[in-house]
């Protein structure tokens, strides 16, 4: 369903892509015969994540799209303003989609692509917006499991002494990547699991501290702007990610503070009772002498209405594409 250009797709009216990753394309999208506002942001406009097609007669598939569905509903308990909850979610065509408010942000992929340098407290503070938001998913039972340079998104903040905040989008995409990456080649592209943790490639279920692993390497990436193992295939970026040694920092940034270099190779520990006891800690502890993270940041607004499925259940809504 790529390229958009004004598709409808049930009651969405597709309006471009903005995001795409192994799994799924996301678009730009109003409803079916409303007004397109001249503002990128506003109540009339989502972001549709919509997957790939679901065959009916796979009942491996059926479910794991079913899991997806009702992960990334379970998402709107964590109220935090970095989270974009879901807004409405369902099945139309045999291809789950997950629809919410849309913000001004772009992937964490599309800002490090433009080579442009962030500050290290700019960094910091980014990421200790993200660190807060997986906490507080985690005390719910919450893991997101699946970060990356796709389901993390950055834009331009709204408050003072901020520069940037964070979004964490992708709940339950999990289960997708997982269906896909077994029955994809080793040499399929590598961005969606650029911060997988050792466990997981073990193939164990996704812990708080498998979500920490990941945001050092997120932060490792962005202050570097590579990411902190590069394979050219998926089995050699895992078996880094399994037994190389978590980078040192100050080895090829020799201006960053020692104390972040030793919070993120803590946080990159391959066992994971070796990290932190949480996000925050890691956050807290990477903060050079004198520098604090801010309490928060203030996002662009977002429509703060939601339309939740009862739990545990998903629709299969029927739609002209």
């Amino acid at each position: 369903m790529s390229g958009g250009g004004g598709a409808s797709f049930g009651r969405y009216q597709l309006l471009r892509v903005i995001a795409t990753d192994a799994v799924s394309e996301t678009y730009f999208a109003t409803i079916n015969g409303g007004q397109r506002r001249s503002r990128l942001s506003g109540g009339d406009h989502f972001a549709v994540r919509i997957a790939d097609p679901v065959d009916p007669n796979d009942e491996d598939a059926v479910e794991t799209a079913r899991m997806y569905l009702s992960e990334a509903q379970h998402a709107g308990v964590v109220d935090h303003p970095t989270v974009v909850r879901p807004h409405d979610l369902g099945m139309i065509d045999g291809r789950p989609y997950v629809a919410t408010p849309f913000v001004r942000a772009v992937p964490l992929r599309e800002l490090l692509a433009h080579d442009g340098t962030i500050s290290h407290p700019a960094v910091l503070a980014m990421f200790a917006q993200l660190a807060g938001a997986l906490d507080v998913a985690h005390r719910a039972g919450i893991v997101h499991g699946a970060l990356s340079p796709h389901t993390i998104w950055v834009g331009p903040s709204a408050g003072a002494g901020v520069a940037y905040v964070v979004y964490l989008t992708g709940f339950g995409i999990a289960r997708l990547l997982r269906e896909r990456m077994a029955a994809a080649p080793d040499d399929d592209p590598v961005d969606d699991v650029l911060y997988v943790s050792p466990e997981q490639v073990r193939g164990d279920l996704a812990t708080g501290a498998s979500d920490q692993y990941a945001l050092a390497c997120a932060v490792y990436h962005t202050l570097i702007g590579r990411p902190p193992y590069e394979r050219e295939t998926r089995a050699k970026l895992y078996g880094a990610h399994l037994l190389a040694p978590p980078p040192v920092l100050v080895a090829v940034d020799p201006g960053c503070a020692a104390v972040t270099s030793d919070a993120l190779a803590r946080a990159m520990a391959k066992d994971p009772v070796s990290r932190f006891p949480s996000c925050g800690a890691l956050i807290h502890e990477a903060l050079p002498a004198g520098q604090e993270a801010p309490a928060a940041a203030t996002p662009h607004a977002a429509p703060r209405r939601r339309r939740f499925l009862r739990p545990g259940r998903w629709t299969a809504r029927r739609g002209r594409r």
